[in-house]
């Protein structure tokens, strides 16, 4: 909560629907632990790949928009 600045109240809902769509479930121990569920972990890494694949295609309109730049002058 502190590392990511959120309010209390934020985190409960953000927690609220992470266990809902089923990507953390909640085990009541000496207090409660929310652990990423094996849906949460296929969907962390296919946002991974998601932002590496972004990473790319950024990289490669950058280097188009130089090739117009050099054929423009």
């Amino acid at each position: 909560m502190y590392r990511a600045n959120l309010s209390f109240k934020l985190l409960k809902h953000y927690l609220t629907v992470l266990v809902k769509s089923g990507l953390v479930r909640v085990e009541e121990r000496e207090r409660k632990l929310y652990l990423t569920t094996d849906k949460g972990l296929r969907f962390l890494r296919e946002f991974e790949a998601l932002e590496e694949y972004a990473a790319i295609v950024m990289a490669k309109r950058n280097e188009l928009d130089r090739m117009l730049e050099k054929g423009a002058s």
